[in-house]
Formats: structure tokens, C-alpha cells, sequence
């Protein structure tokens, strides 16, 4: 978490998060424009794939390379042991949820970019974005711990599939807004039909809604029965 803090104003960083940013923007509109019925063009999977790209050096960056302070390397393999006390301790409360929320947006570009790869290719990427997630952190969580670069946590691993799961649902919520439904070939007319019919009493004959729905009368001169 402090790692992610110090590497906010680093000039790369701001950098790297412009470029996620566009790709990401350009992605999603990529998405928004697809026809109803249709898949996502092929120009969708290969901005996605710059996304994708893009958003892990950005992890890479932020997490490894940015930063200062003392090289140091800690283990923290117990679920909520590295965030539970900071949420108990006033002094470092704003600190603690700034850290993961941190944690978890910096993974959510990879969750929008590996879903929409694989819904413009017609993949389920339900379980694709959370595990490219769980796997990018694992990579980035081991090399924290073997390069000295702050602390390997259980608490960062879930974050950050937490994040690359809301970018799987960012995703989805996107493309379900550009995919609407269409009426059933047929529906319209038969609409317009039974509205046209339901204009006149079903006692009236076709020659009646002729003549403005109108009962033939009595012809003239006609006898009329006897009691």
C-alpha cells in the first residue's frame, strides 16, 4: 500500500495512467458502438489488447519501479492482518483505506480490457478477468518479496482480483447498454392491426366500419311485424 502512495506523483506515473486512461476510453466507446445482435469488431480486441498492455505496465510500474524509502521485505500470508489493525488504529485509518482502495482501482483497468478481448471475440470472460487479475498480482506480490520492495500481503492479492472483477463487470454493464432489444419481426403490425380493430365493436361488420361503423337500418317501406 505505501508503495502505491509514493508512486502517485511520480511523473511516469501520471504518464502511464493519461495513456490507460485514452485506452481504456477507447476500448469502452469501442464496445458502446457495437450493433445490436453483433459482435464487437476486430479493432475492438486489438485496442483491448493495448489496454491490457498498458494497464500492466502501468501495475508493473506503480508497483516495482516507482517509489523510494527503504528496501525492506515482509510476509503477510494471514487473510486481514495487514489491513484490520490499520482499521482499528484512528492514526492510520485514512491511510489504511486509501492504500486499498488503491489496490483495487489499480487493478480494474485490466478487468475492463481482458473482458471486452474476449467479449469482441465471443468469449465468456467471467472468469478470465478475475484470474488475469489474481495472476498479475501473484507475479507482482512474489517480486515485491524477492526484490525488497515493500510487503507481500494476502490483503493485496484479494484487492486486486476485487478490482480486475469490477472491470469484468464495468464491461459487461457497457456492452448490455449498446445491446437493446429488438421487437419481434411481425410484432409491429400485429399491433397496429389489433389497434385498428379494437376501434369498432366486434358486433359491427366489415361493411358497417365502411360506413363510419354505422347499423343498417330499417329499409323504407318495409312492413313491420305484427304483434
Amino acid at each position: 500500500m505505501t508503495q502505491l502512495l509514493r508512486a502517485h506523483g511520480h511523473p511516469l506515473t501520471l504518464t502511464l495512467t493519461l495513456l490507460v486512461c485514452l485506452t481504456l476510453s477507447a476500448t469502452l466507446l469501442a464496445l458502446r458502438r457495437s450493433r445490436n445482435g453483433h459482435l464487437p469488431s476486430p479493432s475492438t480486441r486489438t485496442v483491448a489488447s493495448t489496454a491490457a498492455a498498458t494497464a500492466t505496465l502501468f501495475v508493473f510500474h506503480t508497483t516495482l519501479v516507482s517509489g523510494g524509502g527503504p528496501r525492506r521485505s515482509t510476509l503477510s500470508l494471514i487473510p486481514g492482518a495487514d489491513t484490520l489493525p490499520g482499521l482499528a488504529d484512528p492514526t492510520v485509518f485514512a491511510h489504511t483505506v486509501g492504500g486499498l482502495l488503491l489496490n483495487v482501482a489499480l487493478f480494474v483497468p485490466l478487468g475492463i480490457a481482458v473482458s471486452a478481448h474476449h467479449i469482441a471475440g465471443g468469449l465468456d470472460a467471467r472468469a478470465a478477468a478475475p484470474l488475469a487479475g489474481a495472476t498479475l498480482s501473484l507475479i507482482v506480490e512474489s517480486a515485491q518479496y524477492a526484490l525488497a520492495r515493500g510487503v507481500t500481503s494476502v490483503d493485496d492479492l484479494v484487492a486486486n482480483t476485487l478490482g480486475a472483477w469490477l472491470g469484468w463487470l464495468i464491461a459487461c454493464r457497457t456492452r448490455r447498454a449498446a445491446v437493446r432489444p429488438r421487437p419481434a419481426e411481425g410484432e409491429g403490425i400485429a399491433d397496429e392491426t389489433e389497434g385498428v380493430g379494437n376501434a369498432f365493436p366486434p358486433t359491427v361488420s366489415g361493411a358497417a366500419r365502411a360506413r363510419g361503423g354505422r347499423r343498417p337500418g330499417p329499409r323504407a317501406g318495409g312492413r313491420r311485424r305484427s304483434r
